[in-house]
């Protein structure tokens, strides 16, 4: 067998067909893994350090040993549901048969009866595209023995383990490499790569596959190509944390660096405000996604908020914000503290259109996001 061929990035390689990706090296980690077996398998994975590619970045070895025969589905999520994120799409639309392999050796690995892709029914192109990987690959014989599908958002409500799609892409990479290869980018305790994204007052807005523990300062002036003209106030991660602080810019963006500074890395995304951004207004915008996400306890948040943006917001306002629910929230009262203050009694100082940082397109070329300010996250494919 010839060798394996290193690519420029693990897990966003661009590929137009299944000869395509056959021909990077696809297929080989499922081949490893039923050769090997699900022992090796997750050592493997333990001796890689692969981590989840979510909030939680919970060590995938460990998980998943844990929960070895005891998972009747094994769940691929593909929502993009965090906002700030566009990861999701952008892995589907460069190479979803790689979501489709990994998939496949974590229902092997897990004893899952059944193998499921969750995404939004809003994504028709990404539907398209995981269906099309699904059926060749089943033809070339290259999906495994367990029946895979696409559902709603809508998950299966017994046994199940849910990973998102990009820490099942990494699987086949980690097999078809080996875990040494993979320790080489990253950090010690967060090796690998991850898809981040960069939107707000940057201006080349986009996603991009890099390191762990690249710096915040070079995500927003390497890939963001810098920000419109006023220097950088906060930057949001999602709505998974505390939003950072122009102090903070050149934190490294791994999940153990960003919770020693408060924050999370949480699905890597990351909206930039700069000066002329109210903090009590970008707040607000997160706090109202909380609310049609459902979040417990995001209702009386928002009340207060919208209370003191327009003015008429008191000390009590602030009492509640702080013991909100979320850590967003917290975070933001707790670094801004006097920009919150000051906004009590009094009408927004730095007025200005805010959009929803959920996104529902991607221009690649134009380096544009598309917003959409309608349909709350989460709304999914129907069944």
């Amino acid at each position: 067998m010839a060798e394996c061929a290193e690519r420029l990035f693990p897990v966003t390689e661009p590929v137009t067909s299944l000869a395509d990706y056959i021909g990077i090296g696809g297929g080989r980690g499922l081949v490893t893994a039923v050769d090997r077996g699900p022992d090796w398998v997750i050592a493997e994975l333990e001796r890689a350090g692969l981590r989840g590619r979510d909030r939680n970045g919970v060590p995938i070895g460990a998980a998943w040993s844990a929960a070895r025969d005891q998972a009747t589905y094994v769940v691929g999520d593909a929502t993009d549901s965090e906002p700030g994120a566009f990861k999701d799409r952008y892995l589907v639309r460069r190479n979803p048969y790689q979501i489709m392999e990994g998939l496949v050796i974590a229902a092997m690995c897990l004893g899952a009866a059944r193998a499921l892709i969750m995404v939004n029914r809003r994504f028709e192109h990404e539907i398209v595209a995981l269906l099309t990987a699904k059926d060749e690959l089943a033809a070339a014989d290259l999906l495994g023995a367990v029946p895979v599908g696409l559902v709603a958002d809508d998950r299966p409500e017994s046994r199940l383990v849910t990973e998102n799609v990009e820490t099942l892409a990494h699987v086949p990479e980690v097999l078809r490499l080996g875990a040494e290869r993979f320790r080489l980018d990253g950090t010690g305790s967060s090796p690998g790569t991850t898809v981040f994204t960069i939107s707000g007052d940057v201006r080349m807005p986009g996603v991009c596959e890099l390191p762990l523990g690249f710096p915040l300062r070079g995500l927003i002036d390497l890939v963001g190509g810098g920000t419109t003209g006023h220097p950088v106030k906060a930057v949001f991660p999602g709505a998974a944390g505390a939003p950072l602080g122009p102090g903070q810019l050149d934190i490294p963006l791994d999940f153990d660096s960003t919770a020693a500074a408060g924050s999370t890395l949480g699905s890597s995304g990351f909206v930039v405000y700069d000066e002329t951004t109210c903090v009590v207004a970008a707040t607000l915008v997160v706090v109202r996604l909380l609310c049609e996400s459902g979040v417990h306890g995001a209702e009386p948040i928002r009340h207060c908020l919208e209370r003191i943006e327009r003015g008429a917001g008191t000390a009590r306002d602030l009492d509640i914000v702080a013991s909100g629910p979320a850590d967003v929230v917290r975070g933001a009262l707790a670094r801004f503290t006097a920009e919150f203050t000051a906004h009590l009694g009094r009408a927004c100082p730095l007025p200005r259109d805010l959009p929803l940082p959920r996104f529902t397109d991607f221009d690649e070329p134009a380096r544009r996001f598309e917003y959409d300010e309608e349909t709350a996250i989460g709304e999914g494919l129907s069944a």
